[in-house]
């Protein structure tokens, strides 16, 4: 099967993925396709760092501490790079019964911003602590919930472990990111029984949160200098809004494509001062049953927004799935019209927000 653009990007930026992945394997993988599950599947961040990756020129991508203007005929906005100014005092974030958390630092190397963490077993029994799993993906940088920032930590009675939570600025910058203020990190705990013992969401800011808060360090999302970059084209954009029920609105929508793949992106905002999750499901692509039941969905934590996703690749994959063919031939053709149920739940999935059918033409 074709590479998808979602994973384009991520390649192009030496990224982890965009937004909350339908939690479907990629076809190709020897894995049955299925859509996910009405739990909200995120794809974890792997533990280490990616390298440095190739750009469509298949040169190494640097990112210049300089501005940099885009030329022969594309946008004339100026390219901002990342600010990596941005450093913490060592900061306690969670001391109870069972661990204690410690953010010790924040660095930046091979284009990612890296948290240090310690955890402590406070307990007389092993726990596991952790971060932007399957479970529970609450991670946050500024205004957006991500998807990076994994972290798994095995830990006996008494013992300590480090470990690292990466972010990548090159998918921050997607965002409209440009330094980090603030950090959001959703962690969860299970005892050796596998019995939650600890999930919430804890936030931690940097010496750059009156610059985050001021407005400095953000601008729109999907810009066309960071699209322009790595040969990507924004083919439509509307600032319509297409949903907005119990606190929770989408509030624009971008079609990104490269090459004969693309994306729509949905800029979802939770205007509720409690975490809510948001499904998409029933999606239907020019007329035609791509996914019956739930594809993909988000937690959005308190006044944060994220991007959610419709990569038309694995839709295509998952709606041929059953078929005999080649899934290499996968497609909708030209992307005319998308339709699909978007539902709001609180914290504890009591739903908020029935299922509400949306149509968007282009």
């Amino acid at each position: 099967m074709k590479r998808t653009l979602i994973l384009t990007l991520a390649a192009a930026l030496a990224a982890c993925p965009l937004t909350g992945c339908s939690g479907q394997p990629a076809a190709g993988n020897g894995s049955e396709l299925s859509p996910s599950d009405a739990s909200f599947s995120e794809e974890p961040q792997s533990e280490a760092a990616d390298p440095p990756s190739e750009g469509p020129s298949g040169e190494a991508d640097e990112l210049s501490s300089e501005d940099t203007q885009q030329t022969s005929g594309q946008s004339t906005s100026i390219f901002q790079p990342f600010d990596t100014s941005g450093t913490i005092e060592e900061t306690t974030l969670v001391d109870n019964e069972y661990f204690a958390l410690v953010a010790n630092g924040l660095s930046y190397k091979n284009n990612n911003a890296v948290l240090s963490v310690t955890v402590t077993n406070n307990s007389d029994i092993p726990i596991t602590v952790m971060s932007n799993t399957l479970a529970y993906s609450c991670n946050y940088i500024n205004d957006w919930m991500v998807t990076d920032g994994g972290m798994h930590c095995d830990v006996e009675p008494g013992a300590t472990e480090t470990d690292e939570m990466i972010f990548s600025t090159g998918t921050l910058m997607l965002y409209g990111i440009h330094g980090i203020g603030e950090l959001g990190l959703g962690i969860n705990a299970d005892d050796d029984d596998y019995n939650e013992i600890f999930r919430d969401c804890v936030s931690l800011r940097t010496s750059l949160y009156d610059a985050y808060k001021s407005g400095e360090l953000q601008s729109a999302s999907f810009e066309d200098p960071i699209l322009n970059l790595y040969g990507l084209t924004a083919d439509y954009s509307s600032d319509d809004t297409l949903f907005d029920q119990g606190g929770v609105a989408v509030v624009s929508e971008k079609m990104v494509s490269k090459d004969d793949d693309s994306v729509l992106m949905l800029e979802v905002a939770n205007n509720n001062d409690s975490l809510v999750g948001v499904q998409i499901s029933d999606v239907f692509v020019n007329g035609e049953l791509a996914c019956e039941g739930t594809w993909v969905g988000g937690y959005l934590a308190a006044n944060k927004k994220r991007m959610i996703d419709f990569d038309y690749s694995s839709l295509a994959a998952y709606r041929d799935s059953g078929d005999s063919e080649d899934e290499e031939d996968s497609s909708f053709g030209a992307i005319e019209a998308t339709d699909f149920s978007i539902s709001v739940v609180d914290g504890d999935m009591n739903t908020l927000v029935p299922p509400s059918e949306i149509k968007l033409a282009f």
